[in-house]
């Protein structure tokens, strides 16, 4: 009996460790499929956050998932998105259109599937998008793969595409239309000069002439700088001295069309002072119409805010009133030559002001909203300035650093040789003009520092001397005085790296120069741009 017994939990033990064995070994194929799976799963999660646009995924409706790139530049978070109805994120003005698409798709019936709508971000802004749909099946139910590319670079693209035309076309016209007014402003002043010539008592007559004559060359003016779609020589100007200008011209403007300067109040913030590329005179004038704009719908007893910023790589100048703003489908026109909504205006100030900055490579931008006054942006490129150089301290640039002494003044040679010697320099000192004539030859002297108290004549030789040998050796000259100072740089005027300092000494200053006259030889500056600098 214990013998059966024990034979049978045998087997039965037999068969369990067959079984254990299968279990693990499907274990392990599910382990590996599951990790293929996660691999898999990766994979398509990348190619999900890597697509070129926005992802949704629509069920009943709502949002069951998105890639990154929608979440990133919307502003949202995951959580705060899926499950949410995809109806809460799409723009109240395209809301009607695409909630009519989506129940047409609904009911079976024949709808788009590609159309724009406007989305809306996290901060209230409409973000303009091409939508693409397509029907799949997502766990056993029917969904929708909504693509969604945004249409910021199309639209810019078209809207400088569009620029571009009308500039062309506006160019065209104004060379055609100023050569139409420079005949007939020939014609007026020569039946001014004939009239005045004839009737001295019409004066009236010949002041309005005049004016009319003085109104067209405005006009032409403007009509040549519309002309010319690019700049063929580009200069610069400091663009805050040109606001204030502009702010002047500005104002006579305004005055001139019957409007009292005192009833708008200007304001002036001047945060920077970029140079900017561009002609003064051109940039100078879009300004100006750009603040008489803002004067002229402030009127009366209203403000005009004018500010200027600066980044490294462009100005800004913005231009702000509190007037009735501009309507919405007035902001596209207002740039057109010849549209104005103000009587008695001839509607190119605007045109000019944008077709000035679009020659300089600069752009402008309006900011309206009916009742809340209307803000300019104008962006110009600033001019690269040329990069400052950091001065090291005087102990790294002027050790090891061979310097000649000379003078007769014991008391400055012994000061400035225990200076510069603690600052590591090497200090040589000759008995004669002869002998430092034999050194510099040698090219054993970096620099030269003289004290020209009474031997003023004889250093005198010595440096014309010096200027044939070694042309680029820098020299510093301690003069007494004034007199002295003057007589000097009269009588070495053809030395190239020469800087004369005047009593009384600082030693703090004379080793400053010295530092940064080795410095801007060691990189090649011209002496013209160390003496403008004020070395």
């Amino acid at each position: 009996m214990k013998k059966f017994d024990q034979e049978k939990l045998l087997t039965r033990i037999s068969r369990l460790q067959k079984q254990v064995a299968s279990y693990r070994e499907k274990l392990g194929e599910t382990r590996e499929q599951a990790r293929l799976l996660a691999k898999k799963t990766r994979q398509l999660e990348i190619l999900l956050n890597e697509f070129p646009g926005y992802l949704v995924l629509l069920q009943d409706g709502k949002i069951l998932l998105t890639n990154n790139r929608i979440l990133s530049e919307l502003g949202y978070e995951r959580g705060s998105v899926r499950g949410k109805p995809f109806d809460e994120f799409i723009h109240q003005d395209s809301l009607e259109f695409v909630t009519k698409i989506y129940r047409k798709r609904l009911r079976g019936e024949t709808a788009p599937y590609t159309y724009d709508l406007n989305l809306v971000d996290n901060w209230g802004q409409a973000v303009p998008c091409e939508a693409r749909i397509v029907k799949i099946r997502y766990n056993g139910r029917r969904a929708f793969l909504v693509s969604l590319t945004p249409l910021r670079n199309r639209k810019a693209s078209e809207a400088k595409r569009l620029r571009e035309q009308k500039q062309q076309l506006i160019s065209r016209f104004s060379q055609g239309i100023a050569q139409q007014l420079q005949l007939c402003t020939s014609l007026l002043e020569h039946c001014a000069e004939q009239v005045k010539a004839e009737k001295s008592y019409l004066g009236n007559s010949i002041q309005a002439l005049l004016q009319v004559q003085e109104a067209q060359k405005r006009l032409i003016d403007i009509l040549t700088i519309l002309q010319h779609e690019k700049a063929q020589e580009c200069g610069t100007a400091n663009l805050a001295n040109l606001i204030e200008e502009a702010r002047s011209i500005a104002t006579r403007l305004v005055a001139s069309r019957g409007k009292p300067n005192s009833s708008v109040t200007v304001e002036c913030f001047i945060r920077a002072t970029p140079v900017v590329k561009g002609d003064p005179l051109h940039i100078r004038e879009a300004i100006a119409h750009i603040i008489a704009n803002g004067m002229e719908a402030s009127y009366p007893g209203g403000k005009v805010l004018i500010s200027l910023e600066e980044t490294s790589e462009s100005a800004y100048v913005y231009i702000q009133d509190n007037g009735n703003g501009i309507a919405t489908e007035e902001q596209e026109k207002i740039f057109d030559p010849f549209y104005t909504s103000k009587p008695g205006h001839l509607g190119l100030g605007l045109t000019l002001a944008a077709a000035a900055l679009h020659k300089y490579g600069g752009d402008i931008e309006v900011i309206s909203r009916p009742g809340r006054g209307t803000s300019f942006t104008l962006i110009l490129p600033v001019s690269k300035r040329p990069p400052t150089i950091k001065i090291p301290p005087p102990g790294k640039v002027l050790k090891n650093r061979r310097l000649m002494l000379m003078g007769e003044s014991d008391a400055i040679i012994g000061l400035l040789t225990e200076v510069l010697k603690a600052k590591g320099a090497e200090v040589a000192i000759p008995s004669n003009l002869k002998h430092a004539l034999r050194l510099i030859s040698k090219g054993k002297v970096d620099m030269v520092i003289m004290d020209l108290e009474n031997s003023a004549p004889d250093f005198t030789v010595l440096l014309q001397k010096v200027a044939t040998v070694s042309p680029a050796l820098p020299f510093i000259c301690l003069a007494p005085d004034d007199e002295s100072a003057a007589g000097l740089s009269s009588s070495t005027g053809n030395i190239e790296n020469m800087t004369i300092m005047r009593r009384p000494f600082n030693v703090d200053d004379i080793l400053a120069v010295a530092s940064r006259k080795m410095v801007l030889i060691s990189k090649g500056e011209s002496h013209e741009r160390f003496r403008k600098k004020g070395y």
